[in-house]
This record gives C-alpha cells, structure tokens and sequence, in this order.
C-alpha cells in the first residue's frame, strides 16, 4: 500500500445533516507544547474557559492535536468543553 497523501487510506461513513446550524464553529488546537489557540488565537487555559463560557454548549467543536499531544491533556481539554 503506497500513502500518497499524507494519511493512512480508511472508508468514512457518509455524512448527513440533520437541518442548517447556525452555530459558530469553535476550532481549539492543542499543540505538543501544550499551546492552546483558538479559532487561530493564542489562549491559556484560563481564557480558554472564559472563552468557552461564551459559546452555546451546542456549538461545534474542533480539536485539531498534535500527535506528540499527551492523552492525558487532550482529555482535560474536552473534559472542559463538556462542563
């Protein structure tokens, strides 16, 4: 198998939506640093709950992470975003 693209080949289930949102897409990327950006911008972790006491708990989340990213952090952070 040759991986031409830059991922491992895999079959995704076929998406459909259940009406329009209009909800804001709020894209929080973890870092192997353990940098936190949201929607492009540099946060701590305590803006990073400011942040997200702003958006709806409905909104739609993002987490793009490093690979090199600790288990342990990435689930702080959805931890977070779910309370």
């Amino acid at each position: 198998m040759f991986i031409t693209a830059g991922r491992t080949p895999i079959n995704l289930a076929k998406v459909t939506t259940a009406g329009s949102r209009h909800d804001t897409l709020l894209v929080i990327t973890v870092t192997a640093e353990v940098d936190l950006f949201v929607n492009n911008h540099a946060l701590t972790d305590e803006q990073l709950d400011a942040t997200l006491t702003i958006h709806s708990r409905e909104s739609l989340v993002l987490i793009p992470a490093e690979m090199a990213t600790r288990l342990e952090r990435f689930i702080i952070i959805v931890d977070r975003i779910r309370t």
